[in-house]
């Protein structure tokens, strides 16, 4: 838990510095929301998974699978949602939201392996 707050700490401050380096419209407004938003979604998805696979390690990976289709489910509508009420910020918005997507699954991913790693 402690990786995945440094993670979104330094996603932050370069969330940050480019808000200071790059021009008005190129970043997202939302862009800190969705450092929030993957934060909470990565840090509820891990846990849950941690509680579903405690006593049997086999079930982890139909854990792990079901969890990522579930949470392809939660991104798709909040996309499309914001693509409809802000048109204007949509390539930013996209954008931001696939960087923060591929920094958080792959931060998941590699935190799946080393689980998987010390306890097989």
């Amino acid at each position: 838990m402690i990786r995945l707050l440094v993670l979104s700490v330094i996603l932050g401050a370069i969330t940050l510095l480019f808000y200071q380096v790059l021009p008005e419209n190129y970043l997202s407004p939302a862009t800190p929301y969705l450092i929030l938003f993957f934060f909470v979604v990565t840090s509820l998805v891990h846990y849950i998974l941690l509680k579903a696979t405690a006593n049997n390690a086999r079930k982890f990976v139909n854990s792990f699978m079901l969890a990522t289709l579930i949470k392809f489910f939660v991104y798709i509508p909040l996309i499309i949602t914001y693509m409809y009420f802000n048109r204007e910020d949509l390539l930013p918005f996209v954008i931001s939201f696939f960087v923060m997507y591929i920094c958080y699954t792959t931060f998941e991913v590699l935190s799946t392996l080393k689980y998987i790693k010390n306890n097989s």
